[in-house]
């Protein structure tokens, strides 16, 4: 039996996220000229935005995570990073029936974006709350974590959007 590999729903995920999102801007009002490179800058780099986020702020969450004397190990917890990451991009991914079905119904663009964008966070919001679950195990490292964790989520939450808004800025 072949294993999938580590990060593929995470990079798919977001991945058809953001292809549906270049389909439906050029459908309304991009040049179809435009559309190639809209679609590569959609779909490469919402993914990479997500995952841009996760390795530059992993460091901060283990650091932190280690001076709340809460037991970590690097690697176990970037295993639970990825799985968290692929978590939200399967979620993504069974989000996509809904996702397609209000964007195509819609008649503006930018309602359909948001309704892409909503998708798109709430699946991330839900993959960092599995990872929580998944990195502390015992309800006392839980409780040492909490402020840690939700101070991480809340940067790491912050920078995915910034960088997400940064490549959508243009596509719009």
């Amino acid at each position: 039996m072949k294993t999938r590999p580590i990060l593929s729903w995470a990079l798919l995920g977001p991945a058809v996220v953001g292809a549906w999102i270049a389909l439906r801007l050029s459908v309304s009002n991009v040049p179809f000229a435009d559309f190639p490179s809209l679609l590569m800058r959609l779909a490469l780099g919402l993914p990479l935005a997500i995952l841009g986020a996760a390795i530059l702020t992993a460091p901060a969450l283990y650091i932190g995570s280690a001076f709340m004397k809460v037991k970590a190990r690097p690697s176990a917890m970037l295993k639970q990073i990825a799985v968290g990451l692929d978590g939200a991009g399967l979620v993504m991914l069974g989000l996509m029936p809904a996702v397609l079905f209000l964007g195509a119904t819609l008649s503006d663009p930018i309602a359909a974006t948001l309704i892409a964008a909503a998708a798109l966070g709430g699946s991330v919001v839900f993959g960092v709350r599995l990872l929580f679950g998944r990195l502390y195990e015992t309800g006392d490292d839980r409780l040492k974590a909490l402020p840690v964790y939700g101070a991480w989520a809340v940067v790491s939450l912050g920078i995915g959007l910034m960088m997400t808004v940064r490549i959508m800025k243009g596509a719009v």
